[in-house]
C-alpha cells in the first residue's frame, strides 16, 4: 500500500499532474473527488482489514469532504483506520485552531472507535523534550494516537541536512508500533529518544 500526500506547499495544478490515478491509483479503493488528494483503500494484513485513509492538507478541508470521509469509515466497522493529514496537531501537540481542523477532529477522528492512527505534518516539535506523539481520547473513550512526521523542522533548527526517514513497524499483536527515526546522509539511527514504542488500543 502507498499513499501521497500534499502539503500547504504543493499546488493543485502541479500535484493534479504529477500525481495521478494512472499511475498511482492502482490500488485504490476509492476517491473523493477523482483525485489522488483524498483517497482511501482497505487491505487485508495479518488477517486483519485496514482501512488507510488520506486527507488533504487543512486550508482544502471542507465539511463535505469530512463527511465522505466519515461515511467512509462508518461503512466499515471492521476495518481498523489510520489516517493521513497534512496539518492537524501543532507544536505543542494540540489541535489547530483552525474551524476546519476542529471540524476534522470532532467529525472524524474523535466520532468512531475503529480509528487507531493520525499521522501528520506541517509541525514538529523537535526540540529536546518535545513530544511528537499524543494520545488523543475518542467521543466513546476510546485512544487514539496522534503522531507528527516532519523531519524538515529540524533540518531548519540545526541548518544541516540529516535526509531523515520515519519508519513505522507494526508489531504481529497488531498493536505494538515501533517507530524509528534514521539518518540516510549519516546512515545511522537519529537520537535515542526518537526512537520509540507505543501501543495501539
Amino acid at each position: 500500500p502507498q499513499a501521497i500526500l500534499r502539503g500547504n506547499h504543493d499546488g493543485t495544478t502541479n500535484f493534479d499532474a504529477h500525481i495521478t490515478k494512472a499511475e498511482f491509483g492502482s490500488n485504490l479503493t476509492g476517491s473523493y473527488d477523482n483525485t489522488m488528494k483524498n483517497v482511501y483503500q482497505i487491505l487485508t494484513m495479518g488477517g486483519q482489514k485496514y482501512l488507510i485513509m488520506t486527507i488533504d492538507y487543512y486550508d482544502q478541508l471542507t465539511n463535505g469532504l469530512i463527511d465522505w470521509a466519515a461515511g467512509i469509515v462508518a461503512a466499515n466497522p471492521d476495518c481498523r483506520v489510520i489516517l493521513n493529514t497534512h496539518g492537524y496537531l501543532d507544536t505543542s501537540m494540540k489541535t489547530y485552531n483552525n474551524t476546519m481542523v476542529k471540524y476534522f477532529e470532532n467529525n472524524l477522528v474523535k466520532k468512531f472507535e475503529n480509528i487507531d492512527l493520525v499521522l501528520c505534518g506541517h509541525d514538529i516539535p523537535f526540540g529536546d523534550d518535545g513530544p511528537i506523539y499524543k494520545t488523543i481520547t475518542g467521543d466513546k473513550g476510546n485512544k487514539i494516537i496522534g503522531m507528527v512526521v516532519n523531519p524538515q523542522t529540524l533540518e531548519e533548527q540545526k541548518r544541516e541536512a540529516f535526509g531523515l526517514v520515519s519508519t513505522l513497524y507494526f508489531g504481529n499483536d497488531g498493536k505494538t508500533v515501533t517507530v524509528d527515526w534514521y539518518s540516510t546522509v549519516r546512515q545511522a539511527y537519529y537520537m535515542d529518544k526518537f526512537q520509540f514504542t507505543f501501543t495501539l488500543e
